[in-house]
């Protein structure tokens, strides 16, 4: 019974074995169908990734909290919301002095808290990421053990990507304060204020996708940190509808948190057992899409697909189509049908006949015969081995390829030759 116990518990952490890994004949055949077959088949995985990075996201949990506690308090203690100069006592005028107190709480705790706070979490991150990658790319994990390997390869990389956005975070908020502050000071709308905390959103939506890609990217690929932020600075800049989209859609977990009543509660037992890993499942499954449009082939022995099935292109072409008819009856012919013999009549080389009475020389002169007729024979068979074939039709089925259905010369190579499949429809093999 005590093994069974720690044999389920085993499983219940770790995880089955690498075996369990998807069979190639099931696997998706695009990412959103890969999406939902990971959701609904790696609940559980997913469920633990995500407490496991919660745990680092602990103190930055922490920072927010006292935050809005400072906050609370602060509007408690001030008489914001009473008349002045009207019975005892008197309170002296607070125009602008509840921003003034926002602008503090963000200074202290979005400045000199949540930097090292986002450096904790990024542990998570790294580990996190690392899990949900190999999902993505289905293969077999062990959650625990992944999640520890993940940290220990990737921290180096997210760290900065971490610290990266909690900075841009902090100055947005400081300058979304000052904003606001400036206008309770004057008293009335300003056209240019509005338009700088417009622009202070944009600036952290662009720095959000940006970081995203970084956290991706630096779980994917072997890239220095000055490469990783240029690569997300490309691909925020080239894909901004399509970044955009997917951004929202990796926010919805946490877009429950900015309701109120039953929503938010929602938002909090979400944070806690899967919005984490949900949001880089989103986010690591539609940019691995990314990677293998624009990146996976510029790099030499990169996969692409990695845990899809792409389907291969069918080349309707009937010359294609006999001469492929053709190829397989002759590979369906013997070994000795399908070889070139060499003539009967060929009296160049004669096998060295044993006298009655042979000695050991006798017997090295026909080996040495036998000898030099097989290399005799293979090399007749090495000229003359593409007798049977026709190089003009090859060539016709070649240029065919390439002119009428835009295949590349080297495909068309491999097409003719059957080194590739040469009409099918079957899944191909990620």
């Amino acid at each position: 019974m005590a093994n069974k116990k720690g044999g389920f518990m085993n499983r219940l952490i770790m995880g089955k074995e690498r075996a369990e890994g998807y069979a190639r004949s099931t696997l998706p055949t695009n990412r959103w169908s890969l999406f939902w077959d990971i959701f609904k088949g790696r609940f559980s995985k997913l469920f633990f990734v995500n407490i496991m990075i919660f745990v680092f996201f602990i103190p930055l949990l922490f920072v927010l909290v006292m935050r809005s506690a400072f906050l609370t308090s602060c509007g408690l203690q001030y008489p914001f919301s009473q008349g002045l100069a009207i019975g005892y006592p008197s309170f002296p005028n607070l125009t602008g002095y509840q921003e003034r107190i926002i602008l503090q709480g963000n200074l202290v705790y979005y400045g000199l808290f949540m930097p090292v706070a986002s450096l904790i979490a990024s542990i998570g991150i790294a580990g996190g990421a690392y899990v949900i990658r190999n999902m993505v790319w289905t293969e077999g994990i062990f959650v625990t053990n992944d999640f520890w390997h993940g940290i220990k390869v990737n921290v180096k990389l997210i760290m900065p990507t971490a610290l990266f956005m909690s900075i841009v975070f902090f100055l947005g908020s400081y300058s979304l304060s000052a904003s606001e502050l400036s206008e309770a000071i004057m008293g009335g709308t300003n056209f240019w204020l509005v338009l700088s905390r417009v622009a202070v959103y944009v600036i952290l939506g662009f720095s959000m996708i940006m970081c995203l890609y970084m956290v991706t990217m630096a779980v994917t690929y072997e890239l220095k940190l000055r490469h990783l932020i240029k690569n997300a600075f490309i691909l925020t800049i080239s894909l901004l509808p399509f970044n955009v989209f997917f951004l929202l859609l990796t926010a919805i977990p946490l877009m429950f948190l900015l309701m109120g009543g039953l929503f938010k509660l929602i938002g909090y037992m979400m944070f806690f057992s899967l919005s984490l890993s949900l949001m880089l499942l989103i986010w690591t499954d539609y940019s691995h899409w990314v990677f293998d449009k624009y990146i996976n082939d510029k790099i030499p022995g990169a996969k692409k697909n990695r845990g899809i099935y792409e389907k291969q292109r069918t080349y309707k072409s009937e010359a294609l189509e006999q001469y492929a008819a053709q190829k397989s009856a002759f590979a369906a012919k013997s070994y000795l049908d399908g070889r070139p013999i060499k003539p009967i009549d060929d009296e160049e080389i004669q096998l060295a006949e044993l006298p009655q009475m042979y000695t050991r020389e006798d017997l090295e002169r026909l080996q040495q015969s036998k000898e030099e007729m097989y290399r005799d024979n293979e090399e007749y068979i090495k000229a003359h081995s593409k007798d049977n074939q026709s190089d003009e039709k090859v060539q016709a089925i070649k240029d065919e390829l390439v002119k009428k259905y835009g295949v590349s010369k080297e495909e068309a190579d491999a097409l003719a030759q059957g080194t590739k499949t040469i009409v099918s429809s079957d899944k191909k093999d990620k």
